[in-house]
């Protein structure tokens, strides 16, 4: 069989792939989207960002193509210019069983225009205040596309962020973490007949845990069990003492139970024993009130302040 318009041999009956695609071209509908100057960009109902991302999807969709033909892959160069998008598109593709490759252009107009969420920081529109309590780095906690200010207070800093779901979200990451996280809203007028919240995410160290030294009334305690009361112990004088949990929010978190030590006591002496670290071998003098210590017995400690105390 040859085509009908220039004699080339085809598969079947008609047109060959290079007269068809003559007569009925492929080309790229008159796109135009709205464009902000941070890389978001609108497209139908959603509003997406990088824009080369999602190009081969767009030009799937705007594409216009006899229904013989199939497109079966699409690559799509960019270049930006001030007013347009300028598209280099290749493309291939079958036509009654031929194969065939194909590059054509195209264009998407831009209208330059703010999007929501630089719109909304912009205005210092905030939907939602985390309260920093514990020390973080601002740069690689928060994203700046979320944020409208932030503001230093005593113990740490506030957020102020344009998205009380954003705002949640960083509650359960710190949550998850084991900080404790505090989440109230307060109500701030209506829209459409529905009450408008605003957020408030509280991000506190943790509470101390059994192993942890704590400051308690010029005492260091070890917090050795919790219960009605909690049990702890003089880490200088040796004795244990029991205190009421509520006593625990006055006390300051000295050292969490992860840097405690162990070691073997290599020798007793009048003025206290000598230990050796069970990792590094470092010896410490140790003046002790543990009068059950032996030789050989193997030990827990804890280094503050340069000063070595035995648990």
């Amino acid at each position: 069989m040859i085509c009908h318009s220039c004699g080339k041999e085809t598969k079947e009956m008609g047109l060959c792939i290079d007269c068809f695609l003559k007569e009925h071209p492929i080309w790229l509908k008159d796109l135009t989207l709205q464009m902000c100057g941070c890389g978001r960009f609108s497209y139908g109902p959603l509003t997406l960002r990088y824009i080369d991302k999602y190009l081969p999807k767009i030009v799937k969709e705007n594409l216009v193509c006899d229904s013989e033909i199939i497109i079966t892959y699409i690559d799509v160069s960019s270049r930006d210019e001030s007013k347009k998008v300028s598209l280099k598109i290749k493309l291939k593709g079958t036509y009654r069983g031929e194969e065939f490759e194909k590059e054509i252009g195209g264009t998407i107009k831009k209208i330059n225009k703010s999007c929501s969420v630089c719109g909304r920081i912009s205005a210092s529109y905030y939907e939602g205040v985390v309260q920093f309590r514990i020390p973080v780095n601002v740069k690689k906690v928060l994203e700046a596309d979320y944020i409208t200010r932030t503001e230093k207070v005593a113990g740490g800093f506030d957020a102020y962020v344009t998205s009380s779901n954003y705002a949640k979200k960083l509650g359960k990451q710190f949550s998850e973490k084991g900080y404790v996280v505090r989440q109230s809203a307060k109500l701030i007028g209506k829209k459409e007949g529905e009450d408008l919240y605003r957020v408030f995410v509280a991000i506190l160290s943790p509470g101390p845990e059994a192993g942890d030294i704590i400051k308690y009334k010029d005492k260091m305690l070890c917090i050795q069990e919790f219960g009605k009361n909690i049990r702890t112990k003089d880490i200088v004088a040796g004795k244990t003492l029991m205190i009421p949990p509520k006593e625990l929010k006055t006390s300051e978190i000295i050292v969490k139970k992860d840097a405690v030590r162990t070691a073997m006591v290599s020798s007793i002496n009048p003025s206290g024993v000598q230990i050796m670290d069970n990792e590094n071998f470092q010896t410490y003098e140790v003046a002790t009130q543990f009068d059950t210590i032996k030789e050989k017995d193997e030990i827990k400690y804890i280094q503050i302040k340069n000063k070595v105390y035995i648990l």
